[in-house]
Formats: C-alpha cells, structure tokens, sequence
C-alpha cells in the first residue's frame, strides 16, 4: 500500500497557478515588456519586445527559445507558439513550452497531468479487474491501474481533479510522449473517456525526488467523450429506463432482476493482459494504430459529422480493420494453402477448359477471362474477404450483421439506401445500420486484443422505442 501514496502538491501548485492566470492577473515579466496568460484555454504570450521570426511569411511567423522570467519565480521557455495578433503589442498562441532546463535527451521518469473536473465518471472498478492491475490511490478506492507495455512500467490513476500517467522505468522524453499517446487512446476506447487537454509532463531524476523539470504540450487534443464504448460492467448500464423487478423481502433481503442477475454472470472485466496488448498493438502497428484513432474520432460526442458520413467512416474501419486481420492470417483466407495442390488444380482446370473450348470451336482459349480466373481461382470474393476476419478472430456473425456488411459498399460510394423514404425513417434505419457497424468494428478490435465476452448492444439501447424490425427479439447486450 505503501507504494501507492502519492504526494504531488508541488506539481498540483505549479499547474493551478499557470492554468488561473488571465489577463487582469496575468505573469508579467522582470523588464515588464512582455506578459503570460491563459485565455479560453488557450496560454497566450503577449509582448511589445521586437521578436526575430524564424519565418518572414506573417501566417507562420512563430517564436520559439524565448525566456521568460517572472521576478524569480518562475522561468519557463517557449518552444511552440504561432502568431495570431500583432499591432502595438505581437501575441503568440503557445502551443508549447518548457521550464528552461527540460531536456528531451536523457532519460528520466515521468508523469503526464491533466486537470479535470470530471474525473468522476472514470470507474475504475467497474471496468478493470482486480487482479495485480487495479491500484489503490487514496485509502481503499481503487482509482488507478498498473501495467506494462513492451519493457515499460506504468500506472494510471486520478488523484483530487488530476488524471496521470506516471512512468515507472527510465526513458526520454519523445519516448514517454509516444507511450502516453498510446495509453491514452487504449484507455479512451475501453471507457468512452479519458481527459487530454493540457498535459504538463513532469521529469524526475528517482520516485523519491522531487520534480527536475516540466513541459507543457497542446497537441492531445480535446478531451475524449463518447456515448458508444461497449464495455461496461454496470448491468443498469444496460437496461436503460427499462422497467426492472426488484424485490425486497426479510428472507431474502434485496433481490436483484433476473435480467441483471443474468448479466452479472456473463460480463468479464478487462483484465491486465488484454489492456497491455492494446497499448502494445498501437505503439508497435501503424495500420491498427490508425484505426483505433480512427474509432474515437467517429465515436466523439462533439463529431458533428451526418448519420450518413458517420456510417460511411465506419465502413472505410471496417475495411481498414478486416485487412488488418487478413494481411496478418494471408494462410487462413484460401480454400487451399498449399502451394503444389493449388498449382495441381489449376493445371487440371486449365486442361479441361482448353479441350472443351477446342472440341466447341470455341475463341481461343489462352486470350479468354476464363484462363485468368482459373488462374485465380484460390482468391476468395470480396464477401467472403469481409467475413473471412471475423471467422479468424472466433467472431460469429448473425444473419442480421452479415445483411448489414452488405451496407458498406453503399456507404463507401456516398448513397443513401433510405434516400425516397419519409426522413423520420431514413434517420432511425440509418442510425441502425451505423450502430451496427460501429459495433462491427469495435468486437474486431476486441476479439484482436485477445477480449471475449458481454458488450453493449447499442442499437437495441438506444433504438428499442423506434419499431425497427430486426432489434424486436434482441437483447441488450451481445456477446463476443
């Protein structure tokens, strides 16, 4: 328990008073030319000193390496910040900068902060199992997890308003940057949230010292929030403003629906194994890198893309995805695998069709499109290509999911399948089927990190009210 104790006041103390400076309390340096302060989220460095540009062209005229020096008490470097105003004062977004000795070279340990007020809806408990991978932080709460990723060391937790990332072993900072990155997008996936909006990263020379350096970056991106994570161990969750029977009796004390019961049973928490190989597939695969940020961009609250567009970026993952799979299991996709029986049947076929055309006079053989399919006669169909991954990974499709895969060609050359009907059914069939193949990508994602078991169907939750046909004899929840 010990080990869990954390004391972070110094860093909490630096972060608060750089993120509470605005412009009536700004920083205001020593020669009292230049100030600092933080504007609708955004630091803002505003100077009346001549600036020596690194470009001439007035839209990327950046500053960076300017020392600032707050009456001693703090001094800090700029590294990124374009212009945006200039006039009788020049004023830079700062999209980076650095307390002056931050050295991106030398190994350290680190630890990734971000301030926010919405800690509260990270569950740890609810979605991670307790086995050597949840930490307990303040007390007995267990509000952080512990892994590892390739020869990494990390734990993740929130403390007060503050969401961290901490690295356990030494590495630089680019390093530490990358792997948070990852971390992030790994956590964000599996809880629908995960805050990335000003980090500051902190440098240490031991676990017992006190911080050496910072730097703080604005390249995150927002903070993630989605209302299509799968994964939720909270069987309420499920049933949404659905009526459930509770009952309560001195016998037997609280009795749980049946329906909830059931779910309790089958619901398997992510353990530290499969949250590791996630991590560990984003760092080390481009492609599958790709596609999980892919996912959170769709899957954002703030995505203000169509129904239409949304179903159509779930088709190009989709597609994305099933090759991903493919490529990695070229054996498993042809009916024949072996080389001397393949070339065997083709030599056969290719007999047989050159005496058929020359007993019918028929066109020469050697010039037809038969001989060049015979030739090919081992790829699979573009269908059984789409299906193919899922029977890799163990993932049985229903009769509805295999119609709705049929969708994507549809989507992917911009139609609309519902573009004569009236639009209240044209946005709940849409709706549906981009549902469906968000679900469609994300169980490919979780079958490929080794994850089997109850998610979310979201489709039946959020559309069980709109008389869709195929939702009529569904559960909430499927299974993986």
């Amino acid at each position: 328990m010990e080990k869990y104790k954390k004391n972070l006041d110094n860093e909490f103390s630096l972060i608060d008073k750089l993120l509470n400076v605005n412009k009536d309390n700004c920083l205001v340096t020593n020669d009292e030319e230049s100030v600092f302060y933080n504007e609708n989220k955004n630091f803002i460095f505003e100077t009346r000193k001549e600036i020596r540009f690194s470009n001439s062209e007035f839209r990327y005229k950046n500053i960076d390496n300017e020392f600032l020096d707050f009456n001693s008490e703090l001094k800090i470097k700029i590294i990124d910040s374009p212009i945006f105003s200039s006039g009788e004062t020049n004023k830079f977004n700062i999209r980076s900068f650095s307390s002056l000795n931050f050295d991106k070279s030398q190994s350290f340990l680190y630890k990734c902060i971000i301030n926010n007020e919405n800690l509260s809806q990270i569950s740890f408990h609810n979605l991670f199992i307790n086995n050597g991978f949840l930490i307990p932080i303040s007390g007995r709460l267990f509000e952080g997890i512990e892994f590892n990723v390739n020869e990494h060391s990390f734990q993740l937790y929130r403390l007060n308003d503050f969401f961290i990332i901490e690295s356990l072993t030494l590495m630089n900072s680019n390093l530490f940057d990358k792997y948070v990155r990852a971390i992030i997008g790994a956590f964000g996936f599996i809880t629908g949230f995960v805050p990335k909006e000003r980090p500051f990263i902190f440098s240490y020379k031991n676990s017992t010292d006190k911080f050496k350096d910072f730097i703080y970056v604005s390249s995150f991106g927002s903070t993630y929030k989605s209302s299509y994570a799968l994964i939720d161990a909270n069987p309420y969750s499920y049933y949404q403003n659905k009526d459930l029977d509770f009952q309560f009796t001195e016998e037997s004390g609280f009795k749980k629906d049946k329906r909830i019961e059931k779910l309790d049973k089958e619901f398997k928490y992510i353990n530290k194994n499969i949250f590791e190989n996630l991590c560990t597939k984003i760092i080390e695969s481009e492609p599958f890198g790709e596609i999980l940020y892919g996912v959170l961009s769709v899957n954002q609250n703030t995505n203000t893309n169509t129904i239409l567009l949304k179903g159509a970026s779930y088709s190009v993952l989709l597609e994305m995805m099933t090759n991903l799979v493919s490529n990695e299991n070229k054996n498993k996709l042809y009916c024949i695998d072996d080389k001397l029986k393949r070339k065997c049947l083709q030599r056969k076929l290719n007999e047989s069709a050159k005496n058929f055309f020359t007993e019918n006079e028929l066109k020469d053989y050697d010039s037809s499109y038969i001989k060049a399919k015979i030739s090919n006669i081992n790829t699979p169909t573009n269908s059984n290509k789409l299906k193919a991954p899922f029977e890799i990974l163990n993932l049985q499709l229903s009769k509805q999911e295999e119609e709705i895969i049929k969708y994507r060609n549809k989507f992917l050359h911009g139609e609309n399948p519902y573009v004569n009907k009236e639009v209240e059914i044209q946005f709940k069939n849409l709706l549906y089927i981009t549902l469906e193949l968000n679900f469609l990508v994300n169980a490919l994602i979780l079958k490929y990190i080794g994850f089997s078991g109850v998610v979310k169907n979201l489709s039946k939750i959020y559309l069980d009210d709109k008389n869709i046909e195929d939702l009529e004899n569904e559960d909430y929840f499927k299974r993986i």
